[in-house]
């Protein structure tokens, strides 16, 4: 088992996460728009444009340089309160 990860649960070593199916998915790796290496898949959204627009306007409210890291961290970020905003009004809705 040398350099293999291994996960204990209930004191039973497991080769896979406790949640894993134990199916691994295809690497899909990354895409840009040229066709470079960019962002995964699962943050197409986030547009060069957006990231831009994320770094300067938060370096004025920050007062200093945002790195590109960082602004994709907080559209992630607001897209998940966003998410869990939307599905909290949803389940309002339907206890109504």
């Amino acid at each position: 088992m040398s350099g293999e990860t291994v996960f204990v649960e209930a004191g039973v070593a497991l080769r896979e996460p406790p949640e894993s199916t134990g199916l691994h998915g295809q690497n899909l790796g990354t895409h840009g728009v040229d066709g470079t290496p960019g962002r995964p898949l699962s943050l197409a959204w986030i547009t060069d444009d957006l990231v831009a627009y994320t770094r300067e306007v938060w370096a004025g409210h920050l007062g200093r340089p945002v790195p590109e890291e960082e602004a994709i961290e907080m559209l992630v970020n607001v897209k998940r309160l966003a998410e869990a905003m939307l599905m909290a009004a949803e389940k309002e809705e339907t206890s109504r």
